[in-house]
């Protein structure tokens, strides 16, 4: 039984199947002796719908009248007239569902979801499923993400290539239409079957929102099998010069250099070298010391990338120099942040030239180095200005580009070369 309101009267109307038609029975108690509006246009639909030729123009009429009143009769239709067997008749749902399209105002968002979840079973064809997909990235927002999901693979279907395009054509839309969508990624990810994971790692890879690299993150050892797939995601991020020092991204990647994969500890550790990971240089030494050749190359790119130095392929000089690195931290560093904030230029000059020949402890370094840009001298800016962009510490990125107006045409200039250098594209000097 299902009850709506129609023209200020509530009917209650079971929908029975019977010699492949629809009855409608109405409560005896409100019963009229002539048929009412409501019957008359439900009628209207059930001729158009059920005809040998469907009357996809008198369906729009009545759709656009009735709006979701006449869903459970389209229902009742499709279940009586699309066989899986006989595609003949399978045009019809794509006639309905340009129907729905046409008729989209006349319907609310959750009509909609109601209608096209129907399609999600693997009877309606593949051109059904496909045209359903596209409805939904048109319209649809993050909650319908799942359904997209089994509209592409059906019963855990595996969904051919012709699915994976408007797949990922309607993850993409929804991704730029609702600010969250990205973020529901990790519960979808497991549901989805593993066909689509690498089509969904690429949506979210390409959202414009800048927690797509803790996104990503995320996924790691949800499906062991994508894992390799997520890591190559987040160091094509990285790499492009958009990346993170985020100790939750980082982090969950950095635990694959254990893994007993080798595999997935190669791929791990280049992708450590593209988000500039210091807290895996250990690990990345420990990989040189293993000696095996595979390890002891990506190991050694991924270290150059981090620290800006190159060694060579022996071990025992990248870890001396790592331990030399620490040391200035634990004795020094507190020293020379002291003379970044002195009020002799020369003081301060000399403190800038220290921390220009360090590699480790960018972040640190970076913020300690912003109180100088802040100083009246130019000369002194010009230098936190090259030391910054040498650093490539993403957090000096704001306060780089206030320089951007600097009243000195020379401090102008140095920032724009650092900020560019953060981002791996060149500034126009002006």
């Amino acid at each position: 039984m299902e009850t709506f309101l129609t023209k200020g009267r509530r009917l209650v109307a079971s929908r029975l199947l019977a010699s492949g038609l629809i009855v409608v029975a109405l409560s005896s108690s409100i019963v009229a002796e002539e048929p009412s509006e409501t019957e008359r246009l439900m009628s209207v639909l059930r001729e158009a719908a059920t005809a040998e030729e469907v009357n996809f123009g008198a369906l729009k009429i009545t759709l656009d009248e009735f709006g979701s009143e006449s869903l459970p009769v389209l229902f009742a239709v499709m279940d009586t007239r699309i066989i899986p067997a006989d595609d003949s008749v399978l045009f019809l749902s794509d006639g309905i569902l340009n129907s729905i399209w046409s008729s989209f105002a006349h319907f609310t968002a959750s009509d909609i979801r109601l209608f096209l979840s129907r399609f999600s079973d693997a009877k309606y064809s593949e051109r059904t499923r496909i045209n359903a997909i596209k409805l939904i990235g048109g319209m649809g927002s993050s909650q319908d993400l799942p359904l997209i999901g089994r509209l592409a693979a059906p019963q855990d279907a595996v969904p051919s290539d012709s699915v994976l395009t408007p797949f990922g054509f309607a993850v993409a839309k929804i991704f730029e239409r609702d600010s969250i969508a990205a973020q529901t990624a990790q519960s979808l990810y497991t549901e989805l079957h593993a066909s689509l994971r690498p089509t969904l790692l690429d949506r979210v890879g390409h959202a414009q929102t800048p927690e797509r690299l803790a996104i990503l993150a995320g996924l790691l050892n949800l499906a062991p099998e994508s894992d390799s797939h997520v890591l190559r995601t987040i160091r094509e991020i990285a790499s492009s010069g958009r990346g993170t020092s985020d100790e939750y991204v980082c982090g969950n990647v950095r635990v694959f250099l254990d893994n007993t994969n080798p595999l997935l500890v190669q791929v791990a550790a280049q992708t450590a070298g593209a988000l500039r990971d210091e807290g895996a240089i250990e690990s990345l030494i420990e990989l040189m010391e293993e000696h095996d050749p595979q390890k002891s190359s990506v190991a050694l790119e991924s270290l150059i990338n981090i620290c800006r130095h190159n060694f060579g392929s022996e071990p025992a000089r990248w870890r001396n120099w790592y331990n030399q690195e620490k040391r200035w931290w634990r004795s020094e560093a507190s020293h020379v942040f002291d003379d970044l904030r002195h009020e002799e230029p020369g003081k301060v000059a000399a403190a800038i030239q220290a921390v220009s020949m360090r590699s480790l402890y960018r972040e640190e370094l970076a913020t300690a180095l912003l109180s100088v840009l802040e100083r009246d001298e130019p000369s002194l800016r010009l230098l936190a200005c090259h030391t910054l962009g040498d650093l490539g510490a993403e957090g000096a990125r704001g306060s780089l580009q206030r320089l951007l107006a600097d009243p000195d045409p020379a401090v102008q200039a140095a920032a724009k070369a650092a900020v560019s250098k953060l981002t791996f594209r060149v500034l126009p000097i002006r």
